[in-house]
């Protein structure tokens, strides 16, 4: 897939033709040569026959039709010791600038057709490639005819100086292995017994000298015809090879460039089989933005690298609007809980108010973004701009037939970006609940374990309820008591008027009446469940399909089932006949004629009482009073003696609750952890039920209207609710206030708001508990962590920034990130964290920074054309190009002029 900048070139870059004097078959053809080339995936090669040229132009010409990219260069055989160097020449020189070249060292016609190097040193050779512009790569420096024959002072000068700008090596997967095993490999790889110790330890320190230095490695294959053979043929090309990352048409400055960040941009075949980065699952191609205000006649038009984009240009030079506009678009942004910030985008990509002169918008304008999205490519369109009101398109473009086929619009939501401003930045350090809902919105699990908190809360709630109204009936006690004293002392008098055995005699035989009623009643239950069960029970038929022989057997099962089914229908039956026998003898038995006799006893003293003018309905009433009496103060004793089991359920539930809660905490934990893995300059601590705020908004919501007063003592009473034992303390004088008890510490406003409240909302507060508290604290000058809440601006900028670049997939908008934060900051946070943020998502960062494009090693770079009245865009490009390197140092250097006067005043010597 193309796009713009930077992509991996799979590269071998130490290649023989037939021109070499060591190449085995010479009826090789460079058809055949570049069909090797071709079929081992190399896209970028250079001729780098031994003292020799005359393949080059063949070579150069027939790989245009392969798209392959052909650097000519030569290996030069030099000094004495007969030490190979590779000296490579831009991708628009030809066979007679590398024939020009040999001969300036010493090389003529004769000696290149017999393939003889020259008795020039190694530095001589060096610096005329220097001056030619071309790269310069020792050759094999771990193997034969390397620059581990020179000296170690020799070598010290070699890598001191601009003499060379990477080096080849042979056995870096060697010398990873343990020094016990790397002679063997040696003899396995060369031959047996064909490397000594001695050459072992002399290719090796030449290896590790080169290790240490500024330059990188690369690895090429220098073609060999076959295993262990020291002649060149088609065997061995993209044997073993370089991935290196380079603009859209490779040339030496980019590959110059590539080496100067070989850290980003140089893999070799040890590290990375395939294309050391994968494109990310989402990322933008595109912006087109024609008809607004701010590019009425031209428009803007941007193509987007998958990794760094790095967007540059003056003060007013619009180079915010592309990712805003973006953003617009997609209706993207983290400004759910920045009201201000929101305003600021919405005022911008919105209808032009010709009163405000906000809004970029016309009724014209077309927004248009193209969106890869797991390898297929999205077009979204807007258009048709009213006020409130436009029209969203989205197309997905077929890539056989080539046809865009139009998708619902509902689409848009699987393209979430995540974009953000400086200021916006800066204000997710202030607020907590912000950075908090931020981090939350991509946890795997988190929804679910709130879910869980939730439930928790609600059944404590519902306990704490059931505890309130129990508690509220334990209040009448004393009142029930007292009633039913004076209810005994009233039947009292009814008892010395003579009938008092008649009274007791009587309730004595309701109560067992009772007794045998309920027994009887349970009996009959029992039996009609029985009877109702079996009715209910019906066993099928087997199934016709089934052999006769299994249906015979089921059957048979099925006469034991359904004579069991009826036995128990029986057995029902018979208790209630049995019921029904024992009631006729209850009936007829002695304690059924002394029960009636009770009553006539009773009757018999109501009589006497009439006769003696006390009314026996009162006495009624009273021994029923007596008895509702009875029943409330059990139901009271019920109540006291369950209230302990009670509040141990609380106690559980609540515990539950707070396990809940923990689980949510662990869970923060863990992944801020997982994505600040290695960060050692910031740390993201979720604190234990110590979030202030939290119980602040709590007390905010149940009370309503709170006066000024109450909204001070609110503040105070959430922040004591987070101190140590503070949430049991809040609770103990919650229930005082409801239960007019002396409260000295909060104020006569608080108490009567909180005596407002309902039982409800009572019961709530009773089980709130503070949510945990985010601290971000940053790593001071000192070692210590500190909270961010001390920081300055740049640190604050600095912790948050951070976490934004270590974590997530989707495209990342910043716009000017740096700008609370020094060049030491940008360099070694920002720089650091988007090398690392890139390998793994698209990022998009609008800078006046050069340390961003420049060290960040940008793969595409947009210029903003500062000298317009509109947004116009000057350039685009990498590094690796002249107009691209021109704009940073005249917009973000103050020009070349400047950058040297600087470099002067700091006594820093560097080379052009």
């Amino acid at each position: 897939m193309d796009y713009a900048g930077l992509r991996w070139y799979k590269c071998d870059f130490h290649l023989h033709t037939m021109s070499s004097p060591c190449y085995k078959e010479k009826g090789d053809t460079v058809d055949q040569w570049l069909d090797a080339v071709e079929s081992k995936g190399l896209n970028c090669i250079a001729v780098t026959d031994h003292n020799d040229y005359r393949k080059i132009d063949e070579v150069v010409q027939k790989a245009k039709d392969r798209q392959i990219i052909v650097f000519p260069g030569v290996e030069i055989t030099c000094d004495s010791s007969k030490i190979h160097v590779l000296v490579l020449f831009d991708t628009d020189k030809d066979a007679d600038n590398v024939r020009d070249f040999l001969a300036s060292v010493d090389i003529k016609k004769d000696s290149v057709e017999k393939g003889i190097g020259t008795s020039k040193s190694i530095f001589d050779i060096c610096r005329k490639a220097k001056e030619e512009g071309c790269l310069v790569i020792p050759a094999h420096i771990d193997d034969y005819s390397g620059i581990n024959s020179m000296s170690h002072s020799a070598l010290n000068e070699l890598f001191s100086d601009e003499f060379i700008d990477a080096f080849q090596v042979v056995n870096q997967g060697i010398w990873m292995l343990p020094k016990e095993e790397q002679l063997l490999k040696l003899n396995e790889k060369y031959g047996v017994d064909s490397i000594t110790n001695e050459t072992l330890i002399s290719w090796r320190k030449t290896y590790d000298k080169a290790f240490t230095t500024k330059y990188p490695m690369i690895m090429s294959s220098d073609n060999p015809c076959g295993e262990r053979e020291s002649e060149h043929g088609l065997w061995g090309i993209g044997k073993t090879y370089t991935w290196i990352k380079m603009g859209e048409t490779p040339n030496l400055e980019g590959l110059r460039q590539a080496f100067l960040a070989s850290d980003e941009r140089i893999k070799t075949c040890l590290i990375s089989e395939g294309i050391p980065e994968a494109l990310p699952e989402l990322w933008i191609k595109s912006i087109s933005i024609s008809g607004t205000t701010i590019s009425p006649f031209t428009g803007i038009d941007v193509f987007l690298n998958p990794q760094l984009n790095s967007i540059i240009g003056g003060r007013g030079s619009g180079k915010s609007t592309i990712i805003r506009t973006i953003t617009g678009l997609l209706k993207a942004g983290n400004f759910s809980e920045l009201k201000t910030i929101r305003e600021e985008q919405e005022n911008f990509y919105k209808l032009k108010d010709s009163k405000t002169g906000m809004g970029i918008l016309n009724e014209t304008s077309v927004i248009e973004v193209e969106i890869i999205r797991n390898g297929i490519t999205y077009k979204v369109t807007e258009t048709g701009f009213k006020k409130g009101e436009s029209e969203l398109k989205i197309s997905k473009h077929n890539e056989e037939t080539g046809i865009w086929e139009e998708v619902q619009k509902e689409f848009v939501n699987f393209f979430g970006i995540d974009a953000y401003t400086q200021k916006q930045i800066y204000e997710l350090a202030q607020a907590q609940d912000a950075l908090s809902n931020l981090i939350d919105k991509d946890i795997s699990g988190l929804h679910e374990l709130k879910e869980k908190a939730r439930q928790c809360r609600s059944d404590l709630i519902d306990k704490i309820k059931e505890i309130r109204e129990a508690e509220e009936k334990l209040t009448i006690e004393n009142q029930l008591t007292l009633e039913l004293s004076d209810i005994k002392e009233q039947i009292d008098v009814f008892k010395k008027s003579g009938i008092t055995d008649a009274i007791e005699h009587r309730q004595k035989k309701e109560s067992e009446q009772g007794k045998i009623r309920d027994y009887l009643q349970s009996v009959q239950s029992i039996g009609n469940e029985l009877i109702l069960w079996a009715d209910g029970k019906v066993t099928n038929d087997p199934d016709n399909d089934l052999p006769d022989e299994i249906q015979h057997i089921l059957k048979q099962l099925k006469v034991v089932v359904d004579n069991s089914i009826l036995s128990v229908k029986e057995l029902g039956q018979s208790l209630i006949t049995e019921q029904d026998e024992v009631s006729k003898k209850i009936d007829n038995s002695q304690w059924s004629k002394d029960y009636q006799d009770s009553h006539k006893m009773y009757d018999d003293a109501r009589k006497r009482l009439e006769e003696q003018k006390l009314q026996a309905g009162k006495l009624d009433e009273l021994l029923e009073n007596q008895k509702r009496k009875e029943a409330d103060l059990q139901e009271i004793a019920e109540i006291k003696a369950g209230i302990d089991k009670m509040c141990q359920e609380k106690q559980g539930l609540e515990e539950q609750y707070l396990g809940a809660l923990n689980d949510i905490r662990m869970c923060r934990q863990r992944f801020v952890d997982g994505v600040l893995a290695g960060k050692t300059d910031i740390k993201i601590e979720y604190i234990e039920h110590k979030n202030a705020k939290s119980a602040e908004e709590m007390m905010l919501s149940l009370m309503q209207n709170p006066s000024a007063t109450v909204l001070d003592e609110i503040e105070k009473e959430a922040e004591k609710m987070v101190h140590k034992g503070g949430i049991q303390r809040f609770r103990e004088m919650i229930k005082k206030i409801i239960s007019d008890e002396e409260v000295s510490e909060v104020g006569t406003y608080f108490k009567k708001a909180v005596k407002k409240l309902n039982p409800l909302l009572v019961d709530q507060m009773m089980s709130f508990i503070p949510d945990d508290e985010l601290r971000v604290s940053y790593r001071a000058s000192n070692g210590r962590f500190v909270p961010l809440v001390t920081a300055s601006p740049g640190q604050k900028t600095t912790a948050i920034l951070t976490f934004i670049l270590a974590y997530g997939h989707k495209p990342l908008l910043l716009d000017q990130p740096e700008d609370d934060l020094d060049n030491r900051l940008v360099y070694d946070l920002v720089v650091k964290q988007l090398k690392e943020s890139k390998k793994q998502r698209q990022v998009i960062v609008v800078t006046h920074n050069a340390n961003i494009p420049v060290n960040g090693d940008a793969e595409n770079i947009v210029s903003m054309d500062s000298a317009n009245r509109y947004v116009k865009i000057k350039c685009t490009g990498t590094m690796d190009d002249k107009q691209i390197r021109d704009e940073i140092c005249d917009v973000m250097e103050g020009t070349e002029y400047a950058f040297e006067m600087r470099a002067k005043k700091y006594h820093i010597n560097f080379a052009k």
